[in-house]
C-alpha cells in the first residue's frame, strides 16, 4: 500500500510490514491469551475453542505464509466467534494482501468484542487512510495512541497526516519524535520526522535524520 499525503509518499507497508502479523506480547491485554493462561493453584488452565488453530496462525504469519494463516484464523473464529485476536490476525494477514475490505470488516468485529483494542484502531486507521477516509483513520489513529502510547505505527503515521493534511508541523513533530523512539530501527519514521523539522526551519535536525534514514534503507 502506499499512501500519498501531500507531498510525502508514504510506504504504509515499509511501516508496519510484517509486525501486523505478530503475537500479542505477554503483557498485552489479549482476549485469546488471557484465559488460556489463568490457572489457580490445584487447577488446569483453561484453553478456549480454536486455541490451537489460532497460535498455528500465527506460526503460519511468522513465516509470511498469509495464505494458511488466514485459513487457521478462519477456523479459529468458526469454533470461537468471541475471539477478537483472530480477527484482528486475520485482518492484519489480508491488509497485507491487499484485500481492504475484508481487513475492514475484521477489524470491525474486532473493536466490537474488544472496544479498548489500541492494535485494531491502528490497523484499521491506516486502512480507512489508505482509502482516503483521512478524517475516519485519523480518530482511529487517535484512539489507537490514546490507549496505548507504545503504538508505533500509529504514531508514525497520525505525524504524517498532520503535517501533510492538517499543517501542523508542531503536532506531527511530537508523534514522530514518539515513533522514533519506539522504532529507532525504521528508517521510514526518521525521513518523515526530516520533513518536519525541515517545515520548521530545523536543518541541521533534518540532515541528521535525513542521514540516519539513509543508513537504514529508507529510499529518498
Amino acid at each position: 500500500m502506499l499512501r500519498i499525503i501531500g507531498a510525502a509518499a508514504v510506504s504504509v507497508a515499509a511501516v508496519v510490514g510484517t509486525n501486523w502479523a505478530q503475537e500479542p506480547k505477554p503483557d498485552t491485554k489479549s482476549s485469546s491469551g488471557e484465559d488460556n493462561l489463568k490457572a489457580s493453584a490445584g487447577h488446569t488452565a483453561i484453553v478456549r475453542p480454536g486455541n490451537s488453530e489460532y497460535k498455528q496462525g500465527i506460526q503460519a504469519q511468522q513465516k509470511l505464509d498469509y495464505a494458511k494463516a488466514i485459513a487457521h484464523f478462519t477456523v479459529a473464529i468458526k469454533l470461537d466467534g468471541q475471539n477478537a485476536d483472530a480477527f484482528l490476525q486475520r485482518g492484519a494477514c489480508q491488509a497485507i494482501q491487499h484485500r481492504d475490505r475484508d481487513a475492514l470488516r475484521d477489524f470491525n468485529r474486532a473493536i466490537e468484542l474488544k472496544p479498548d483494542f489500541a492494535d485494531a484502531y491502528s490497523k484499521r486507521g491506516t486502512i480507512l487512510l489508505d482509502a482516503n477516509r483521512t478524517d475516519e483513520g485519523q480518530r482511529d489513529l487517535e484512539k489507537a495512541v490514546e490507549l496505548n502510547p507504545r503504538q508505533a505505527d500509529a504514531q508514525y503515521l497520525l505525524g504524517m497526516l498532520l503535517l501533510a493534511m492538517r499543517n501542523d508541523p508542531p503536532s506531527a513533530l511530537r508523534h514522530l519524535d514518539k515513533a522514533a523512539a519506539l522504532s529507532p530501527k525504521n528508517g521510514e519514521v526518521f525521513k518523515g520526522r526530516a520533513l518536519v523539522h525541515r517545515r520548521l526551519g530545523n536543518v541541521a535536525k533534518a540532515q541528521e535524520d535525513e542521514s540516519r534514514a539513509k543508513k537504514l534503507g529508507a529510499v529518498p
